[in-house]
């Protein structure tokens, strides 16, 4: 996934870009919309991008490197996906427990770690 590839947030995208190519990304964005309006796939790209060893000039990964591979399908060791479970329709507080610890410990192999919360609105007002 690549910014190029996010469908109808293009000032979204312009502004994630911006911070990328500024070098000062904030610890925490929040991506909102309607289900199905882009977020997702934003978010992702914004993740390989973080994560890659060679981010493009454009400000997306390079699709190529190890981090970005690892990225795409889910088991980069810096990057983090929160989602209710299966049986589930909300999030519950021992994975989030979990994810706070995960966040208090170094980067393993990448310059940073990505947590991704999908969506936020399922997590109990205790986990939050």
């Amino acid at each position: 996934m690549s910014f190029t590839k996010v469908d109808g947030q293009p000032k979204v995208i312009a502004a994630l870009k911006e911070t990328l190519k500024s070098g000062r990304v904030p610890h925490g964005i929040l991506l909102t919309g309607p289900r199905d309006s882009g977020q997702s796939q934003a978010c992702l790209a914004l993740a390989k991008a973080l994560l890659c060893q060679t981010r493009t000039d454009g400000g997306d990964g390079c699709g190529s490197c190890v981090h970005c591979r690892q990225t795409e399908r889910g088991i980069h060791p810096d990057f983090f996906a929160l989602s209710p479970e299966e049986d589930s329709a909300v999030i519950k507080i021992e994975p989030v427990r979990e994810l706070i610890a995960r966040s208090f410990l170094r980067p393993m192999t990448a310059r940073a770690k990505v947590f991704v919360i999908e969506p936020a609105e399922a997590m109990y007002e205790v986990s939050q």
